[in-house]
């Protein structure tokens, strides 16, 4: 009998990579206003034996979902990681070194943006994460690095590679949040009146630091703490979008919704065209109804004579989005 004791926690062996972790101090993110710590870890694959330059891949997780969730052991299924070791080895993933990327807020997430409110998320990632990359003894290629995303983390990536196309070449994205007049604001409507019963936004930040559960369902905890986040990333000083009567407060979701990527992609075509590659997806019944959003990110293309996009609708909802994952992690070889 072999017996070893390793460092750090290892629950299983991949195939295809070694797993590192990309510790930060974050300059940026210092002192911000949540409070959260400015030690920032990211889980790294890395190919075993990696000889040729490699691409970079940045996966960047949905609402709630941090990094290394993703690293959880399942019931019955592989986790992210394993199916991305597997679908190497039968050449269905591309054969590159995978960050990803740990965005998890006091409130849940921070959209991968710069917020006054939650932290300078995307400054965390466009320079000091890449600047951490090129300091490892790896041979990578930082003109080869696509941003892959699911539901919040689609968004970072449109947010992100729209934004900046001299650092990603690439976004791969499943049921971005986007449309929020139809996402977004009916959520407001529904968790309002909980935010409101359990003493507003500032009452909730006071019970959590305290350690004290709030008086919810999972589901409806869930709900409230999606809202609370996206005002945080979204909004001035938490100004809400809706008053007492239901009004909608015009100049307040203008605002939210300049960060909607409906309004911010039109703004960006000449750096979409810059992009090598752009794809998008949604279920035909998605809950949020982000399908609507896809589509309208489909004309803003078709408008803007993008030749570079792929778009599609799968049947399905937003919790069975990961099906598609195959899908798009093979299309991700060929790009």
């Amino acid at each position: 009998m072999d017996t070893k004791i390793l460092n750090g926690l290892q629950a299983f062996e991949f195939i295809n990579f070694e797993t590192k972790t990309l510790k930060i101090e974050s300059q940026v993110l210092k002192g911000n206003p949540l409070g959260d710590s400015h030690f920032k870890s990211h889980p790294v694959l890395i190919p075993k034996n990696l000889e040729s330059k490699a691409k970079l891949i940045f996966v960047l997780s949905g609402y709630s979902n941090n990094a290394f969730k993703n690293f959880n052991t399942k019931v019955f299924e592989d986790n992210l990681p394993q199916k991305i070791d597997f679908w190497v080895s039968q050449n269905r993933a591309p054969h590159a070194v995978y960050v990803f990327i740990n965005n998890f807020t006091f409130w849940g997430g921070a959209q991968y943006i710069n917020s006054d409110l939650t932290g300078r998320y995307e400054d965390h990632i466009c320079q000091e994460i890449f600047q951490s990359l090129k300091k490892l003894e790896l041979n990578l290629d930082f003109d080869d690095v696509t941003l892959f995303g699911s539901s919040s983390g689609g968004y970072g990536a449109l947010q992100l590679g729209s934004k900046y196309p001299e650092l990603f070449s690439q976004v791969v994205v499943v049921s971005p949040d986007s449309f929020f007049d139809q996402s977004l604001l009916p959520e407001i409507f529904r968790y309002t009146p909980h935010i409101l019963k359990l003493g507003g936004i500032t009452k909730i930040e006071e019970e959590l630091k305290n350690r004290n559960s709030l008086k919810l369902s999972s589901k409806e905890l869930f709900g409230v703490m999606n809202v609370i986040a996206m005002a945080s990333c979204y909004s001035k000083n938490y100004d809400w979008p809706i008053d007492d009567m239901g009004l909608l407060n015009h100049d307040v979701w203008s605002h939210w919704k300049s960060h909607d990527p409906i309004i911010f992609l039109k703004q960006r075509t000449s750096n979409l065209k810059k992009l090598k590659k752009i794809i998008v997806c949604a279920g035909d019944q998605d809950q949020y109804q982000l399908q609507y959003g896809v589509r309208q990110m489909t004309q803003i293309f078709e408008d803007a004579q993008l030749k570079n996009f792929e778009s599609w609708e799968f049947e399905g909802h937003h919790f069975n989005m990961n099906k598609q994952y195959p899908e798009l992690f093979k299309k991700m070889i060929q790009i």
